[in-house]
């Protein structure tokens, strides 16, 4: 089955090709900005990958063959993105100023559990694929 597939993800890794994996082996790879017609099975799932970067798998509907795919990145990790390093910047500079404080080593590790925590669930939801009329 035949579908054309394009990559809207924005200034995230716009040197890098997306590649295309199903059942495991890559079938296309895709640079930004670029459609490409892709075969694809589709009683298999499609996922996307870019370094660590993985997308949920996607299936067809049964019956409901669409004509294109979009790859997007995940708005929610942009938010995650720029909430967390804006945290790190704040936290960096106010620990300047209590650098004594009890208090401010729990945070500091607390705030990087929960930096490695939202990492490790963003690593696998980085991409959506989508459907587009």
């Amino acid at each position: 089955m035949h579908i054309e597939i394009k990559r809207r993800t924005g200034f995230f890794g716009m040197a890098s090709p997306i590649k295309l994996i199903q059942v495991g082996q890559p079938i296309a790879s895709i640079s930004h900005d670029q459609s490409q017609l892709v075969t694809i099975d589709p009683s298999q799932p499609l996922t996307v990958k870019l370094m660590m970067l993985r997308s949920q798998h996607y299936r067809v509907k049964h019956g409901m063959v669409p004509d294109k795919l979009e790859i997007v990145l995940n708005p929610q990790l942009k938010q995650f993105y720029f909430l967390s390093y804006g945290l790190f910047f704040v936290f960096a500079g106010l620990s300047g100023l209590f650098y004594t404080q009890g208090w401010l080593w729990p945070l500091l590790i607390m705030l990087i559990v929960l930096y490695g925590v939202g990492l490790r669930y963003f690593l696998v939801r980085g991409y959506l694929i989508r459907e587009v009329e």
